[in-house]
């Protein structure tokens, strides 16, 4: 016989809670006057929230619920701020454009400007490396040439 673990996924999946219960006849609303109403209550975002829950059952007159001509302003200046008009992004586009094309015109231009001065670094290389591997071994002979020296000195010497 099978035990029932508080774990079991047939638990779980069968799990259906009773809807909450709400009292949308008589809803809260709280005393603006009263000491012991937390402050958050008493603002217009609440004001807002509870017309927008219970309609004007909440007793919220919906005239105070638009911004005053000073948040107005203040929203439209962040708006502006914040989102840019079409014409105004489009202008950033088309700037941002430029600087890109101009960047890479730029590095084009380098680029080729170094293309054309590569036959001449190669060149230069190949002389380089070739001069480098000439006196490695003129120095290879003249090492090798002092030691058959000092080999012929000892062996004369003995």
């Amino acid at each position: 016989m099978r035990k029932n673990v508080a774990g079991d996924a047939s638990q779980v999946a069968n799990y259906n809670p009773k809807p909450l219960k709400l009292n949308l006849k008589d809803p809260y609303i709280p005393d603006k006057g009263s000491e012991k109403t937390p402050e958050w209550q008493k603002t217009t975002k609440y004001d807002r929230k509870l017309f927008g829950r219970h309609g004007s059952a909440s007793g919220v007159d919906p005239a105070k619920l638009w911004p005053s001509p000073d948040e107005l302003e203040t929203i439209i200046a962040e708006e502006k701020e914040w989102h840019p008009s079409l014409q105004e992004m489009l202008t950033n586009i088309a700037t941002k454009e430029k600087e890109s094309t101009k960047k890479l015109q730029a590095r084009e231009k380098l680029i080729a400007e170094n293309m054309a001065k590569m036959p001449k670094m190669v060149a230069d290389w190949r002389r380089d490396s070739r001069n480098q591997k000439q006196k490695q071994k003129e120095d290879k002979a003249r090492r090798d040439r002092l030691l058959a020296e000092a080999r012929a000195r000892s062996a004369s010497a003995q």
